[in-house]
């Protein structure tokens, strides 16, 4: 793990795992709004990937936007929840939700 400016540890990922996280939120997004069994969701999910650290990247991502900026429903949290279901590491969830939530909160502001 990396550092960010400001002293946080920060999961720093290559182009294609970039992607990789878009498509995993695209994915469980998905799931959760056509009502997805969760055993087929999760077997959706791990095709694209096995990797606990991209989950949980996508699951942070998820969380701390919804946390950040709650509208109306909680898919976010229900994407997250999948996203941890499908095997996410929990400390990176946990490290990319706050960072997410912290960057959406200072913009927010801004505005």
């Amino acid at each position: 793990m990396i550092s960010d400016a400001a002293g946080t540890p920060a999961v720093k990922l290559l182009a294609q795992e970039k992607r990789q996280v878009t498509t995993l939120e695209e994915v469980a997004r998905r799931a959760v709004r056509n009502a997805t069994p969760t055993d087929q969701a999760i077997a959706e999910l791990q095709r694209i990937t096995t990797d606990p650290v991209l989950l949980g990247v996508a699951a942070g991502r998820a969380s701390g936007r919804w946390t950040a900026i709650p509208l109306f429903h909680s898919i976010g949290a229900e994407v997250a929840d999948l996203l941890v279901a499908a095997g996410a590491d929990t400390d990176v969830y946990t490290l990319t939700a706050s960072s997410v939530e912290r960057r959406l909160r200072r913009h927010v502001r801004r505005d």
